[in-house]
């Protein structure tokens, strides 16, 4: 009895600490909605295994509720992955995926009542659902390590989930009743495994989150926060990786250097509110005017601008159009 109280509590436990650590980590990074939304879908999970475990409605009534709780975990996890990489979660596919699987539920629970029809059906609906994430990943063109990675792992459990479900059912034979499968080696792998894909994607996701923090901190350390160009540090950094690349092809290079006239004047006269504004209106029209170059703020209300393959001419003509 306490055994099986303890596999039980497996899923809800370790699904609340993956929720908890989210949610940490979406204090320090609160900007990214989508990693709170990380957390609460793994509320969702914790509470859809809680329900098939601890049942608090009759059957059917509890596995529809179950079941409906995890298709959020599914719609919420997904649209955090794809969010996380800046595409649009798959809602049609997943939307479609649902649709088939819950009429098929329908069909097993109330029509041809037969558990080990919704079994497959549940775990194939879901299975399903993971393949559609693991698509949208793999369509990345520059996707970070993480991402190729989490891709990887979906698409594995995918196909595990097909598999194991077949597999245990094949070793437990036709499963009729829900005490039957309670203490079936079905329910136990399907726990176990279920627990083990969720503990593996979460930690993917957290490494995957932590390197994007990392970078986020990389990036504030060479941006200039008021006039949003690279800061001096930055610029440095961009510089030498220039200068090298042209070293090895001989391509021309310009700098050009500015400031902004009489600015002194301007903080003095409307206070420094206004001095910001102008700052940050000339750091958007110089980043506007270098796409493929480089431009930073040195300090001050001095500017420089990188431009690759130009020549003095180039160079003035760009320093003239600033200048107007």
């Amino acid at each position: 009895m306490i055994g099986s109280v303890l596999i039980g509590l497996l899923n809800p436990l370790l699904a609340m600490a993956c929720a908890t650590l989210f949610a940490v980590l979406w204090r320090v990074w609160w900007r990214q909605r989508y990693v709170i939304e990380l957390s609460l879908a793994f509320v969702a999970y914790a509470a859809a295994f809680s329900l098939q475990n601890f049942p608090l409605l009759g059957d059917p009534a509890n596995g529809l509720l179950a079941n409906a709780i995890l298709t959020g975990f599914f719609f919420l996890l997904a649209h955090a992955i794809l969010t996380r990489v800046g595409r649009p979660a798959p809602f049609v596919h997943l939307t479609g995926i649902a649709i088939i699987g819950y009429a098929a539920l329908l069909w097993f629970m109330f029509v041809d009542r037969d558990l080990t029809g919704r079994i497959i059906v549940v775990n194939f609906m879901y299975g399903a659902m993971v393949f559609a994430v693991a698509r949208a990943l793999t369509r990345l063109r520059n996707g970070k390590p993480a991402d190729r990675v989490l891709a990887a792992i979906l698409l594995v459990c995918g196909c595990y989930v097909g598999i194991r479900t077949l597999g245990m059912l094949w070793v437990d034979g036709h499963i009729v009743t829900l005490a039957q499968y309670a203490s079936s080696l079905t329910k136990l792998v399907l726990d176990f495994s279920s627990a083990l894909v969720a503990l593996t994607v979460a930690l993917t996701l957290v490494s995957g989150i932590v390197a994007d923090i990392i970078d986020d901190l990389r990036e504030a350390a060479r941006t200039d926060p008021l006039s949003g160009l690279l800061n001096r540090r930055g610029f440095d950094e961009k510089l030498g990786v220039v200068l090298k690349r042209r070293e090895t092809l001989g391509t021309p290079l310009a700098l050009v250097v500015c400031d902004l006239d009489h600015f002194k004047s301007i903080n003095d006269r409307f206070g420094h509110a206004c001095g910001d504004k102008v700052i940050a209106a000339f750091g958007k029209v110089l980043k506007e005017a270098t796409p493929n170059g480089i431009a930073a703020r040195l300090g001050g209300e001095e500017f420089a601008a990188v431009l690759a393959e130009a020549n003095l001419q180039g160079a003035n003509l760009f320093a003239q159009f600033i200048r107007t």
